[in-house]
């Protein structure tokens, strides 16, 4: 349903956005730009590929690999 997948896709972008405003920052403004990039501003384009490739760099960059598969 393409209402609802763009729907979390707007809340994850809203959630990345508000990481660069974290204090104590995993992740560069150029990092963040590069995952939001690798989103893109169409989300009816966004593939299977890119959500887990960005899920990948973001439990990477705050340790949560060994749970990623269950979020």
């Amino acid at each position: 349903n393409d209402a609802r997948r763009n729907h979390f896709l707007s809340e994850g972008m809203g959630f990345i956005n508000g990481l660069r405003f974290n204090p104590n920052a995993s992740l560069s403004p150029q990092q963040i730009n590069a995952i939001k990039s690798e989103i893109g501003d169409n989300f009816y384009d966004v593939t299977v590929s890119d959500i887990l490739s960005v899920r990948d760099q973001l439990s990477a960059a705050f340790e949560m690999d060994n749970v990623k598969n269950d979020l």
